[in-house]
């Protein structure tokens, strides 16, 4: 999301008064979650860090390069 895009949306939300700004929108099935069941949501987040931690140890073997910084919109900043 683009920061200007997320800065938008926030202070709308705060203008609304909302008690809870999750951002991006879609991210609120994912609070859900943990609000209702705090241990699935540990669970699938301790899941998907395992995923991970063995894709980026497979990855170092093979030489690839640590996670790369994230890229801008083009202009080279």
């Amino acid at each position: 999301m683009a920061p200007e895009l997320f800065a938008r949306l926030a202070v709308d939300a705060v203008l609304r008064n909302r008690a809870v700004i999750v951002l991006p929108r879609w991210w609120n099935a994912l609070w859900y979650l943990e609000r209702l069941s705090p241990r699935l949501s540990l669970r699938l987040w301790g899941g998907m860090h395992r995923r991970l931690h063995v894709e980026l140890a497979q990855a170092s073997l093979r030489g690839a390069p640590p996670l790369a910084a994230p890229t801008t919109s083009g202009n080279g900043v």
